[in-house]
């Protein structure tokens, strides 16, 4: 009778332990990630990524993914970022998240990254091979749209007034097709305003300088930034010295949101950026979960915000994501 005892204690005993580990390696495993997802955009640093990076992180955090952000200057060239995701693959990067320095002649690249890993273009399209089984896709907003809202902005303002202004333009990087959409969008909004494009600068290397020479050569009444980046630069340059050319253009940085606020920028197209990166987590993921799945291009939002709108609740959780 002891021993049946016996038999059935050390039975219990052992159904016990066998729940407990079970349930340890369940919950340990939980811990740990499923993907490992890079994100490569240049000047990561940059302010104008934070929302953008606020999103990635949160859908990471949702979906269970190490994020890995890679610290990045400014882009010289193609090559350059080609070889910092062949580093990212070669690590052990299941997907890859990137903002491409130039959009045309990426077809070959586009096609051999997807073959390896689950590819996201962000902000910009570019030049690919037709993908019918859904390898990348990308997630920006509809850049074209964008450009007409910045015109748009300038006809509503100045009304009949517009005839005779002059306008500079600073273009971005126009290796990239969501800039060259942009500029035409803005150019073809304008057309008939009687106004005219004076200058144009890509607003990269002595920004500022180029701009103040840009100025005194021939003066633009308006300043009109196709991108974040060269919005800040204009917003410097009108800091340093006295011109008192208005200013429009597209931006999301806190910088930019400062001097909007304080009046320097008179309206600014804001892209919804955080949905633009958890979104592009989620795409990567979902390839990931299920490579039967094909990615499907994502159109995020954007907004015009000015000063007199920027503390509506709505464009305050497009400005300030990360403290909702």
């Amino acid at each position: 009778m002891k021993a049946k005892w016996r038999y059935f204690l050390v039975s219990i005993l052992l159904v016990m332990v066998i729940g407990l580990s079970a349930t340890s390696m369940l919950y340990s495993g939980t811990d740990e990630t499923k993907y490992q997802i890079s994100v490569i955009v240049e000047n990561s640093a940059g302010d104008r990524w934070t929302p953008f990076e606020a999103g990635l992180e949160q859908a990471a955090e949702d979906r269970n993914i190490r994020l890995n952000l890679v610290s990045t200057g400014e882009f010289q060239n193609l090559s350059e970022e080609r070889q910092m995701i062949e580093n990212e693959l070669q690590s052990g990067a299941d997907g890859i998240i990137t903002q491409l320095y130039s959009s045309s002649g990426t077809a070959d690249m586009i096609t051999e990254i997807s073959r390896r890993a689950a590819l996201e273009l962000v902000d910009t399209d570019a030049d690919a091979e037709v993908d019918v089984e859904g390898k990348y896709a990308a997630v920006m907003p509809d850049n074209n749209a964008i450009g007409r809202a910045i015109g748009n902005e300038l006809m509503i303002n100045y009304g009949d007034k517009l005839k005779g202004k002059k306008i500079g333009l600073i273009s971005g990087n126009q290796k990239q097709y969501a800039l060259q959409k942009r500029l035409d969008g803005f150019i073809s909004s304008i057309e008939n305003s009687g106004a005219s494009v004076v200058w144009v600068e890509d607003g990269s290397e002595a920004a500022e300088e180029r701009l103040e020479y840009r100025q005194k050569k021939v003066h633009a009444d308006i300043i009109v930034a196709m991108e974040n980046d060269g919005l800040e630069h204009a917003v410097d340059y009108l800091s340093q010295t006295k011109d008192k050319a208005d200013l429009y253009g597209e931006g999301c940085s806190d910088k930019n949101v400062y001097y909007l606020d304080y009046g320097t920028i008179h309206s600014m197209i804001v892209p919804n950026e955080y949905n633009m990166g958890y979104q592009a987590v989620v795409s990567v993921a979902d390839r990931l979960d299920n490579k039967l799945t094909p990615m499907k291009d994502h159109e995020i939002s954007y907004r015009v915000v000015h000063k007199d709108n920027m503390y509506d609740t709505d464009n305050q959780k497009l400005l300030f994501p990360i403290i909702q």
